[in-house]
């Protein structure tokens, strides 16, 4: 059977990042708007309780609010796509094949290989230079843009948009 499209991509530093930017922000909305505003809310209460003493708690007692509300402020950023590839030469970089077919994607690398009818995709999302395509509610296969060895993405964009419906979300 002839497949109608096929993309090249590399797993590497750079694709994870963005796929966690966009996973994150699309998914995950509410945490990420959550986390920095009380990270922030404790860290100025934790400080003006040091500068303006107006409890009987001690001043570690405040430093350890202030140090909590930096954590939550730094979580809130992590999640915002600072994740890290641990590999250790561009060898060591997964490279997936895929290809669309009629009824499913197969996807296929060095050490795996597999496929997923369109129907067993929970959704997937559009970003600027990758689509992602979930099979689990924290897993995505990366197809990106740049890598396409057989048509354009707004062709792809199209034939998703008809393969998962709502689903899709450009």
């Amino acid at each position: 059977m002839e497949h109608f499209f096929e993309a090249v991509t590399p797993y590497d530093q750079k694709a994870l990042r963005d796929f966690a930017k966009i996973h994150y922000r699309r998914t995950h909305l509410v945490m990420l708007a959550l986390l920095p505003l009380l990270g922030g809310l404790l860290l100025l209460v934790g400080v003006g309780s040091l500068l303006l003493p107006f409890s009987e708690l001690g001043a570690s007692a405040w430093l350890l609010v202030a140090a909590g509300g930096a954590l939550l402020l730094l979580e809130g950023r992590f999640l915002t796509g600072r994740v890290a590839v641990r590999a250790s030469t561009p060898e060591a970089v997964p490279v997936y094949r895929l290809r669309f077919y009629p009824d499913r994607v197969e996807y296929a690398s060095r050490q795996t290989q597999g496929f997923y009818y369109y129907h067993q995709l929970i959704r997937a999302l559009e970003g600027p230079e990758y689509f992602y395509l979930y099979t689990s509610r924290e897993q995505a296969l990366l197809v990106g843009k740049a890598g396409m060895t057989l048509g354009e993405p707004w062709q792809l964009r199209e034939f998703l948009a008809q393969a998962l419906g709502p689903r899709f979300k450009p």
